[in-house]
């Protein structure tokens, strides 16, 4: 039974290193912030709160890269954002959206709400980011 335990440990220290500096999907999450002023909590939410994100994006050189790793590695930049963390009640889903105002018409955490309780199940979301930056998966 040991043994079984060892080889899970291992394994899973070896991903911990194979993924050492790759960006993570969805960012990686910060320090939580307070809201000045404090925002008053839409209908549908139990907490609304603030927490800096570093969102990866593609830089701007136009180089080849070898594969994806080293893309993901070397191809990509790091933008720390403000965002607004609303959780939904009654589940642990959160909506993240930036706290900067966009220059474009974005839906707003009430809007995004409506669209996840078209979902069958909405505890199967844990998190919903929107975000102004392009993914680095976009060509």
């Amino acid at each position: 039974m040991a043994e079984i335990f060892l080889v899970i440990f291992i394994i899973s220290l070896a991903r911990v290193f194979l993924q050492h500096n790759l960006p993570r999907p969805g960012g990686k999450l910060g320090r939580l912030r307070a809201i000045d002023p404090r925002a008053p909590i839409p209908a549908g939410f139990s907490q609304v709160y603030a927490r800096t994100i570093t969102v990866f994006a593609a830089s701007s050189e136009n180089r080849h890269f070898p594969s994806l790793r080293t893309f993901l590695r070397h191809g990509t930049v790091r933008h720390p954002v403000l965002m607004r963390v609303y959780r939904v009640a009654g589940c642990m889903t959160e909506i993240e959206i930036p706290a900067e105002t966009p220059d474009y018409d974005r839906m707003d955490a009430a809007e995004a709400l409506a669209l996840l309780r078209e979902l069958p199940d909405l505890r199967f979301i844990r998190r919903l980011q929107l975000s102004d930056e392009p993914c680095y998966l976009d060509p």
